[in-house]
């Protein structure tokens, strides 16, 4: 069993700005402050289990040296794709060019997961 709990905090101050000029007023300042407090909890259980794993080595992109898991759940030309363990880049079947590719998603600098599927713009691109 797990529980994982998120938060984040915000806080803000407001200063009095004299309407006549547009800048902050020379009076003693009265801020008011702004707070915005956000949390989240997550629970449930996990299940240990192997999983296949390949170790990537050589690359010029350091991102591409690191470990990748096998996803079955996520498939590109009906075959799995394995996932980095930053869960930044993965490894997809190019069914146009008959053999594996290196992509990212978009935060990472590639093309994303559903750019890369058959028939789509980026199908069978790639760093590697």
């Amino acid at each position: 069993r797990f529980s994982l709990e998120l938060w984040r905090f915000y806080e803000s101050f407001q200063e009095p700005i004299s309407l006549r000029t547009g800048t902050f007023s020379s009076q003693a300042r009265r801020s008011s402050v702004r707070r915005q407090d956000l949390r989240v909890t997550l629970s449930g259980h996990y299940r240990l289990r192997e999983v296949p794993a390949l170790a990537l080595s050589g690359f010029i992109e350091d991102g591409l040296n690191q470990v990748f898991a096998l996803e079955t759940g996520i498939t590109v030309s009906d075959r799995p794709t394995w996932w980095s363990e930053d869960g930044r880049y993965f490894i997809y079947y190019a069914q146009d060019y008959q053999h594996w590719k290196v992509n990212g998603l978009r935060s990472a600098g590639g093309d994303g997961i559903s750019s890369v599927r058959p028939g789509r713009r980026r199908a069978g691109c790639g760093f590697a």
